[in-house]
């Protein structure tokens, strides 16, 4: 069992015109498993594109996409697509759960399953599967300017790709008040 800190930097944003989303970046060394960064979205979106993609890399190799609805320019937990190194995932989660263990994102990808749930805050979410997690913290909620990370036990560079595809993922609903807002909207369109 092993534990470790790591931390990736926001590395740039392009501008954009005013009717163009920008494009937000991390990137950082994580324990020796290698270089990662994270984008979203992958390119620069117009502003009434309904679908946007976060991309993760590792070694300046594409090892993850998530492609979703979008919410201000980042994907959401609806509509997903979502592959790692090719394989296609299976994300699920009961959208109007009271507790927060109800309302964690249930991952299965790679022969693997996950738990992925907001975990104190906003800014703080947790991946789990059997004997490894991966806690991530970002220093704001919306395009921090680093994203920190604790791995503990025995996770690999498929762990951390995920955790960090998901930090570009507009999560707000896994929350108790997120998941409260978002009913109401599902309510409200459904009139």
């Amino acid at each position: 069992m092993t534990s470790f800190p790591f931390e990736l930097v926001r590395t740039g944003s392009t501008n954009q015109f005013v009717l163009r989303k920008q494009v937000f970046s991390w990137s950082g060394d994580v324990g020796g498993l290698g270089t990662f960064e994270m984008k979203y979205p992958q390119e620069p979106t117009d502003v009434v594109q309904s679908r946007v993609v976060a991309s993760a890399t590792r070694n300046g190799t594409h090892i993850a996409a998530y492609s979703a609805a979008q919410h201000n320019g980042r994907p959401t937990l609806t509509d997903v697509e979502f592959t790692f190194a090719g394989d296609p995932a299976k994300l699920s989660r009961r959208s109007g759960g009271l507790t927060r263990k109800a309302r964690t994102l249930h991952i299965t990808v790679a022969g693997r399953e996950y738990l992925y749930a907001q975990t104190g805050g906003k800014r703080k979410h947790t991946l789990t599967r059997d004997r490894a997690s991966v806690q991530m913290t970002r220093s704001t909620w919306k395009n921090p300017r680093t994203i920190r990370g604790v791995a503990n036990g025995t996770v690999d560079a498929t762990d951390i790709g995920i955790a960090l595809l998901l930090e570009g993922v507009y999560t707000r609903d896994l929350s108790w008040p997120g998941a409260f807002l978002y009913s109401i909207g599902r309510f409200m369109n459904g009139i």
